[in-house]
């Protein structure tokens, strides 16, 4: 079962949903295609170690665009990202690689239903002009 997000409009439904899909045994997937796209991210990114920096340029498209360098020194190197394929394309095939039993979804149930946690943690902070933490709201 791959469901979009948000998974419902209460935590209360979302964890009922992943219950109910644990005790039928089925995979439980959230669209949640951005998770493991390294293309998918600032269209520049920078990221310092102390051994190195990785650059990122233009790759904030749903297309798989763009760039990532590797750079020590004075060095920089191209990162080969390997194939590329677009992200809803991407998410969906590993998907349907864990309903036939090899791995599992990108983002499960319980990913969606902790989103869900966030972003209704967001919408009464708005509403009360405060900081709600996520472990309050039910």
């Amino acid at each position: 079962m791959l469901c979009e997000k948000p998974l419902a409009l209460s935590l209360s439904d979302a964890w009922e949903m992943v219950k109910l899909a644990g005790e039928k045994k089925l995979v439980f997937g959230t669209n949640h295609h951005l998770r493991n796209a390294i293309t998918h991210a600032p269209a520049s990114l920078e990221v310092h170690g102390t051994e190195g920096s990785l650059f990122g340029y233009g790759i904030m498209t749903q297309k798989p665009t763009g760039d990532l360098y590797l750079q020590r020194g004075t060095e920089r190197t191209n990162v080969d990202l390997g194939k590329r394929e677009g992200l809803y394309e991407h998410a969906v095939r590993h998907f349907n690689q864990a309903v036939k039993g090899s791995g599992g979804p990108f983002a499960t149930g319980v990913d969606g239903v902790k989103s869900l946690a966030v972003a209704l943690a967001a919408k009464a902070s708005a509403a009360c002009g405060k900081r709600v933490r996520v472990e309050e709201i039910s």
